[in-house]
């Protein structure tokens, strides 16, 4: 009865996406064209742009109102359910108490719209999407691909294989505001699935594929995610062995090993301000070991980590505390 008590406690804070993730406030990064543009907080408090502020989390919407010299923007913040809470439908066949958890504990399953750009350069303000101005950085990526799935040659025939293992390690410049290159190096490893498990009384047979993998690409950003393009080197292995009842090996092994060249594709989607998800596709259309024409390719799944190497003194905006009208209203 314990141990079911302990996986149900488990299950129910795993699957409690929202609950766990978020904070009781939420952050609005509000930039404006120029800068300086007045943001009146109150009557009597007002900050300039550009500004973030701290705000808890409620059903409640608010307004606040934006001033260049003599022009005027009303900036309205609708509250609206955060993208965490949905993160509860992977494991809704499984367990929807997770669900019925970020719903109990109300405030946190809501946000509100963030990274705003007022432009007052129009004769009408417009209020934008705003991009950070990441052009001259550099980002340090660690992915860790899942889902795996290799083509290669294995000296007979092509086969299919499929695992989760690898490691990727890379770096981002952004050479422009939204568009950035990027270096990435590691390793994917699959076995493949339709062999038995090895240990049993009759001989098995273990087939094993990794690819080592090189790549640069030219990536945009967009709102949510990011999509770029461009070259892969590749070394492809393959190995296979067979054991006896005894567990030992049979001779002689067969091995594959052959480096090959060619395109690749990928989108990857930003969580949140470090973690992303990712899909890559990275095929081969020339073996360089032999000299010939041949398909070998890599797809998987990533989740990774992106980390800026230095924060520069402009990356770093004043944070304000706010607390909107309608909290001191329900404070009376």
């Amino acid at each position: 009865m314990r141990r079911f008590l302990l996986f149900f406690s488990v299950l129910m804070l795993l699957s409690s996406c929202a609950t766990i993730v978020n904070r009781k406030t939420t952050k609005i990064e509000i930039h404006s064209i120029p800068d300086s543009a007045k943001l009146m907080l109150t009557v009597d408090s007002m900050v300039t742009t550009p500004v973030i502020l701290q705000v808890p989390r409620s059903y409640n919407d608010f307004t606040l109102e934006l001033r260049k010299d003599s022009v005027h923007k009303e900036l309205v913040f609708k509250s609206k359910i955060a993208p965490q809470v949905w993160g509860n439908f992977v494991f809704l066949y499984f367990f929807p108490v997770g669900l019925i958890v970020d719903v109990y504990s109300k405030k946190k399953i809501f946000t509100y719209r963030k990274d705003l750009l007022v432009d007052f350069t129009d004769h009408t303000p417009v209020i934008r999407q705003w991009y950070p101005d990441d052009k001259g950085k550099f980002f340090l990526i660690v992915k860790i691909p899942g889902l795996n799935y290799l083509k290669l040659d294995t000296g007979l025939k092509t086969a299919n294989f499929n695992m989760l293992s690898g490691i990727i390690l890379g770096v981002d410049y952004y050479y422009g505001r939204r568009s950035f290159l990027s270096t990435e190096f590691g390793f994917t490893g699959a076995i493949n699935p339709h062999h038995p498990v090895s240990g049993r009384i009759n001989p098995d047979t273990a087939e094993k594929a990794s690819s080592f993998i090189f790549k640069i690409n030219n990536n945009h950003d967009f709102k949510y995610a990011s999509v770029g393009y461009g070259i892969n080197l590749s070394e492809y292995l393959y190995s296979k062995t067979i054991t006896d009842s005894l567990g030992n090996y049979s001779t002689p092994r067969k091995t594959n090993d052959y480096l090959a060249i060619g395109c690749n594709a990928n989108i990857t989607f930003r969580l949140f301000q470090f973690l992303t998800l990712g899909v890559t596709y990275a095929p081969a259309i020339f073996n360089l070991s032999e000299g010939k024409f041949q398909y070998s390719q890599v797809i998987y799944l990533d989740v990774g980590m992106r980390l800026q190497f230095k924060k520069s003194r402009n990356d770093r905006i004043k944070v304000i505390q706010f607390q909107p009208r309608y909290l001191e209203d329900q404070k009376r």
